[in-house]
């Protein structure tokens, strides 16, 4: 009987699941968190080191750059969220470890 590629096989090994679910189970729980461990969600105000502060408008989603014929691909992985600036009131698109979460969506 043929094994799925990224299992051990029929040997009795703990590990039956191939790599490529273990790895796609990995990176989900990593788009929801910057570097720091926030936890970000819709709605969240957020500050950056300069001190602006927005509120998060939509999921972290990897970037277009880190994407197959992005400037960054393969080398560099980072993922955005699109934000409302409260001080001037545009949409930008932040890179998630460039802030915090200071005060969270109910």
């Amino acid at each position: 009987m043929r094994s799925l590629p990224g299992t051990t096989g029929e040997q009795g090994s703990i590990r039956t699941r191939p790599a490529r679910v273990l790895a796609r189970a990995a990176a989900k729980s990593l788009d929801t968190r910057s570097t720091r461990g926030d936890v970000m969600k819709v709605g969240d105000m957020v500050v950056d080191p300069l001190g602006e502060t927005a509120i998060i408008l939509s999921e972290p989603h990897l970037s277009e750059d880190c994407m197959p014929d992005g400037e960054g691909y393969p080398d560099e992985t980072y993922y955005v969220v699109d934000v409302w600036l409260t001080q001037f009131g545009c949409k930008e698109s932040w890179i998630t470890d460039d802030f915090e979460v200071f005060s969270e969506a109910r």
